[in-house]
């Protein structure tokens, strides 16, 4: 995600705005980070205090904010591209996880517009978070969203976007805390687990990217089945497999023991899905038609 800043001028703020040449090279290390959410997403509708995070909702702007770099080196990462934070994704992590298989989807949907600051605000302090609510309003009247080829989320209602969607029930706040605090940012296989968890989300929100989605979500499910192998090496277990990890799930979960590898059915149904999306995708295709391939699957 392409970062635009910044902020203006302000008594106590040292802020840097950031070109897309200089991405690699962000220079604020440790701070307070505010940030929009797109209406691209669902959301809980009441606001949410977390350790050291908010999650708060004005009606016409949701918008999170957060301290970064607790002991935390940004470019120590899996990946070259470090935004949102690490720290974000804990955010949204807390507010997504608390939901059961059943029970729906929260989908934060982060916007490109945010203020990074060095100041430590104090989240506690209802004056600090109208600065900061300021702050991000002043940059999101003044941003440009791109239009034409680029493929850009609406922008909140603040600046002309769609209304945001948020779900009926109540959210869990106590259990979104008790997750916040299990996580850690400086563990990077739980933080690319829980980033690429993130990032699915949004993929397949979006219908084009579903199929890109999904392949960011075996990601995320590769680093859980990770995270499961290392509890159970912990635990005496010697040489771990598969079969373990599943019954591990399973238990924690008051399951019955399926017998099975570590989500097995997910991975067969997902198989057999891109299967069959590659044979439509292929029997659409111009030269698939002419040529009359008989490698394709639908010919």
């Amino acid at each position: 995600m392409l970062r635009v800043l910044m902020v203006t001028e302000h008594p106590r703020l040292d802020t840097i705005t950031l070109l897309p040449s200089q991405l690699e090279e962000r220079q604020i290390t440790a701070g307070t980070i505010v940030r929009a959410m797109s209406p691209a997403g669902l959301y809980w509708a009441e606001s949410i205090v977390l350790p050291q995070s908010l999650y708060v909702n004005r009606g016409d702007l949701l918008f999170i904010v957060c301290r970064f770099g607790e002991g935390h080196l940004h470019d120590n990462f899996y990946t070259d591209f470090d935004d949102p934070r690490v720290e974000e994704c804990r955010v949204y992590a807390a507010l997504m996880l608390p939901l059961g298989y059943d029970d729906g989807l929260v989908l934060p949907f982060p916007a490109a517009s945010f203020v990074e600051t060095r100041e430590r605000f104090d989240l506690s302090n209802s004056g600090d978070v109208g600065e900061l609510e300021a702050l991000l309003r002043n940059e999101l009247a003044r941003a440009s969203f791109s239009t034409g080829r680029s493929l850009v989320p609406p922008s909140p209602p603040c600046a002309g976007g769609p209304a945001y969607e948020f779900r009926q029930e109540p959210a869990p706040v106590e259990l979104q805390r008790r997750i916040y605090d299990a996580i850690d940012v400086s563990d990077h296989l739980t933080m690319r687990g829980l980033s690429a968890y993130v990032r699915s989300q949004m993929l397949i929100s979006r219908t084009t990217f579903i199929p890109e989605g999904l392949y960011t979500l075996f990601i995320s499910l590769d680093a859980t089945f990770s995270l499961v192998m290392r509890r159970l090496r912990a635990a005496g277990v010697n040489e771990p497999n598969a079969y373990d990890a599943q019954a591990f799930i399973e238990q924690a979960f008051g399951d019955e023991p399926s017998g099975i590898r570590y989500f097995e059915n997910f991975m067969r149904t997902a198989s057999r899905r891109s299967t069959r999306r590659a044979a439509s995708v292929c029997s659409h295709t111009r030269r698939c038609r002419a040529a009359r391939d008989t490698s394709c699957p639908r010919h």
